[in-house]
C-alpha cells in the first residue's frame, strides 16, 4: 500500500543498516582483481573517504578512474559527502576540459597512474587532485558523518 508519508532512505543508512545486519556479507566483488569486499569494509571506506571529502570543502567532486571495486567505494562516497560526478576515463584532453569547467566541479579523483593527463588538466585547472588512496589515508577529524540531506543532489550523470 502507497504511504505518502514515507521517506526512502539515502544512501548511507541504507549502507549503514546492511553492513549492522550483515558485515561479513560480500557488498562488491572486483571482477578483474577478484577481490571481495565486505559491506563493513565498504561502510567502513565509503565513511573515511567521505570524511576525507568534506574535509576538502570538495562539494562537486568529479570521478576519473577505471571499472572496479575502487571506483564503486569511491563513488558512494563522494555521493554521500557531496555530488558525485563520474566521467568516462576514455574521454580526450578538450572533452575533460569542457566537461570540467561546464558542470563546475571543484575537486577530482583520479589516479595518477592510469589517467596522468587528467591530473595535469585538472591541476593547471586550478582544481584540487586527489588520489582514492590518498582519501583512505587523510588525516581528518574523527566526527560524525552525518548522511546527505533529502534535498542534496547525490550524482550528475553525463548522458548522449
Amino acid at each position: 500500500m502507497y504511504d505518502p508519508n514515507f521517506v526512502f532512505p539515502d544512501i548511507l543508512t541504507l549502507l549503514r543498516k546492511r553492513a549492522a545486519l550483515h558485515p561479513e556479507a560480500i557488498a562488491l566483488e572486483d571482477v578483474t582483481s577478484r577481490d571481495l569486499v565486505t559491506y563493513a569494509d565498504l561502510l567502513r571506506r565509503v565513511e573515511r573517504m567521505g570524511r576525507s571529502l568534506r574535509a576538502t570543502g570538495g562539494r562537486r567532486i568529479g570521478l576519473v578512474l577505471p571499472n572496479g571495486a575502487q571506483l564503486s567505494e569511491t563513488l558512494l562516497a563522494a555521493a554521500c559527502a557531496g555530488t558525485a560526478l563520474p566521467f568516462n576515463p576514455a574521454l580526450t584532453a578538450l572533452e575533460f576540459e569542457t566537461y570540467f569547467r561546464d558542470t563546475r566541479i571543484d575537486l577530482v579523483i583520479a589516479r595518477q597512474d592510469v589517467s596522468p593527463m587528467v591530473v595535469r588538466l585538472a591541476s593547471q585547472m586550478g582544481l584540487r587532485v586527489l588520489s582514492p588512496v590518498a582519501l583512505l589515508h587523510m588525516v581528518v577529524p574523527d566526527v560524525p558523518f552525518d548522511p546527505p540531506a533529502a534535498q542534496d543532489i547525490a550524482m550528475v550523470l553525463l548522458t548522449s
